[in-house]
């Protein structure tokens, strides 16, 4: 099953029918028009023609201006920052040091800060994409490292206890005169 083609995009020009006025589309959603510029309204599709339709370097260059412009909830930088991803945060995983522990089957994750590794997810760093794309080389390059977003390892972790700690316990209570 094919999905449909939306009416308009970011970027797109459009007549806005009623006035006769062209507009700039910051973006369309739910048969809503959200133009650029001031003040921010939202009209309905029907009220619109399309004049001029935005290639896709219109497109990504007025989502990336978007992303980054007006206020914080203004809903078209919200738009712009989900479809480009930019809320989303990572988990870097760390390939040499995982191969390093290959023996106990664990992944190793950075820690807040760039501070270290650990094997914990509750205390693995969460980084904003931002930083990872500011340098690819450090934290997604591949060989070293990669970037993971945090929601998708979330779905393949589970909960368990590592087998050592309780070899551990079971040997220090032996020495104290338990069980």
């Amino acid at each position: 099953m094919s999905e449909t083609k939306p009416k308009f995009r970011t970027g797109d020009s459009v007549l806005h029918k009623p006035s006769g006025q062209e507009w700039l589309v910051a973006y369309y959603e739910n048969s809503l028009v959200c133009p650029c510029g001031h003040p921010l309204s939202f009209v309905e599709e029907h009220h619109f023609e399309l004049t001029e339709a935005a290639d896709d370097d219109k497109h990504r260059q007025l989502l990336e201006h978007l992303a980054t412009s007006g206020d914080m909830d203004d809903p078209r930088r919200l738009y712009a920052r989900r479809v480009l991803n930019l809320d989303v945060e990572y988990y870097v995983y760390s390939i040499t040091c995982s191969k390093a522990d290959e023996v106990r089957g664990i992944a190793i994750w950075w820690r807040p800060n760039d501070n270290g590794y650990t094997s914990k997810l509750d205390r693995a760093g969460r980084f904003r994409h931002e930083k990872i794309m500011a340098d690819p080389n450090i934290y997604n390059n591949g060989e070293t490292t990669f970037a993971i977003p945090c929601d998708v390892v979330e779905r393949m972790s589970f909960r368990a206890v590592d087998l050592e700690s309780i070899r551990k316990l079971i040997r220090t209570n032996r020495e104290v005169g338990g069980a």
